[in-house]
């Protein structure tokens, strides 16, 4: 385990680490990251009403990922001031749960510009058709019409194969090859692309 600096807080609470390892709920700490804020600036950072502010707030407070800095006079009204506990949080990955549909490293910036980037590219290669849901047969169906394939631009390949052991390992092996060659061949300067070769074994259902 990673030795904590001393601004650092290891999460010893399975629903604390839960809600930090999420995206969505995490983001509503960030505010109280930077800074001292009171509920009203909280609400103004993140875009949201102060009524759901102050739910996000209390839920914060609860679990005791934010404190009450102090207490200030504006005009007629004292207004509390909140901080987060620490500088950072340090969540065990085993404090978390085992679920196979959630992905506790969807927050990495790697995957949710991946994930942004191969939307973008979906919508920018859908423009001029249509989305039709209805019925087909003896199914309802959601598809995108007229229908055509995508631009040769993305490559996104998906495949279930048997392999052994040792093919497996040689494909990878592979994988690595070819990784690390367009690592070497990389270009600073030139058009941006993002990679991800994957080889994993299928999980047990």
């Amino acid at each position: 385990m990673v030795e904590p600096a001393s601004d650092e807080l290891v999460i010893e609470d399975p629903q604390v680490g839960a809600f930090l390892a999420d995206p969505v709920s995490s983001e509503h700490l960030a505010p109280f990251m930077t800074g001292e804020k009171s509920l009203a600036e909280a609400a103004l950072e993140l875009g949201l009403s102060k009524s759901l502010m102050s739910y996000w707030v209390k839920k914060l407070l609860k679990l005791g990922l934010i404190r009450a800095a102090r207490v200030e006079k504006r005009g007629r009204h004292h207004v509390s001031v909140y901080r987060a506990s620490a500088g950072a949080f340090i969540v065990p990955i085993d404090l978390l749960a085992a679920d196979p549909n959630k992905d506790v490293f969807e927050a990495a910036p790697f995957e949710r510009t991946l994930k942004r980037s191969v939307v973008h590219f979906k919508h920018q290669s859908l423009r001029g058709r249509y989305l039709r849901y209805g019925r087909e047969g003896g199914n309802v169906v959601l598809d995108v019409l007229p229908r055509q394939t995508l631009r040769p631009e993305l490559t996104d390949n998906w495949a279930r194969v048997g392999l052994s052991e040792a093919q497996a390992a040689r494909f990878n092996g592979e994988i690595n090859q070819l990784f690390n060659r367009l690592l070497e061949e990389s270009d600073d300067g030139a058009k941006k692309y993002m990679v991800k070769l994957v080889l994993v074994e299928q999980w047990p259902q």
